[in-house]
C-alpha cells in the first residue's frame, strides 16, 4: 500500500523548488538583460554605420561649393551632386539637391525638386556647384510635396565640424551621429556615437 507525502516532505520539496527557481532567476534575468542590451547596441551601431555610409558616399559626389551646412532647427545638410564629367574634363552639376534633415529623433533624406528638375532639351546643366540659402532649405524640409525617407531613427545628435569658420567651409568635414534607445531590460538607454571624416575630391 502506497503512503502519501507527509507535511514535512511537502514543505521540504517546496523550499527546494523555491531555492532552485531563485537561483535560476538570479542567473537568467541578468543574462536576458545583457542579451537585450547587446542586441540593442548592435542594432544602433548598424543603423549609424548604414546612415553615415550613405551620407558620405553621396557627399563625395559634390564639392565644397555644392555643400550647404545649415545649423538650427531643423539641422540640414544639402548636397548638389555631379551629373557627369565631360570628355574635356569639365564637371557638369545636377540641377537637383539631396537634403539630410535632422529634426526630432529622425534623420531623413529628401530629394529636391521632387522627381528631379524638369529640364528642356535646350537647357544647359550648370558647370559649377551651387549652395542653397537657409530660408529655402527650411521651406523644402517643411514642404508637404516632398518624399521623405528615414535614414536613421533614435537620433539624439547629428552634427558636423570643420577647421574653417561658420561662413567658410574648410576640409575635412567630420560628422557625428549619436543614437540612443531605451529598453525595458535596463534603466539607462543604450547609446552609440559614430564619427566619420570626409574629404571631397572635387574642388569646383
Amino acid at each position: 500500500m502506497r503512503r502519501g507525502f507527509t507535511l514535512l516532505e511537502v514543505l521540504v520539496a517546496a523550499v527546494l523548488t523555491l531555492l532552485v527557481m531563485g537561483v535560476a532567476f538570479g542567473y537568467l534575468v541578468p543574462a536576458w538583460r545583457a542579451s537585450a542590451r547587446i542586441q540593442t547596441r548592435v542594432e544602433l551601431q548598424q543603423s549609424a554605420v548604414v546612415a553615415l555610409d550613405r551620407l558620405t558616399a553621396e557627399l563625395k559626389t559634390s564639392a565644397p561649393g555644392g555643400v550647404t551646412l545649415s545649423d538650427g532647427v531643423p539641422r540640414i545638410l544639402a548636397i548638389n551632386p555631379v551629373e557627369k564629367v565631360q570628355g574635356n574634363g569639365l564637371v557638369v552639376w545636377k540641377s537637383s539637391y539631396i537634403l539630410y534633415v535632422f529634426e526630432g529623433d529622425r534623420l531623413e533624406r529628401i530629394e529636391w525638386p521632387p522627381g528631379g528638375p524638369a529640364a528642356s532639351p535646350s537647357q544647359q546643366l550648370p558647370t559649377r556647384a551651387k549652395r542653397l540659402p537657409r530660408s529655402q532649405l527650411v521651406a523644402i524640409a517643411s514642404a508637404g510635396d516632398v518624399t521623405r525617407r528615414q535614414v536613421a531613427g533614435d537620433v539624439v545628435d547629428f552634427s558636423w565640424t570643420h577647421p574653417g569658420s561658420p561662413d567658410v567651409f574648410t576640409q575635412p568635414l567630420t560628422f557625428r551621429l549619436e543614437l540612443s534607445r531605451a529598453t525595458s531590460a535596463q534603466p539607462q538607454a543604450e547609446r552609440v556615437v559614430l564619427q566619420r571624416s570626409v574629404h571631397l575630391v572635387n574642388q569646383q
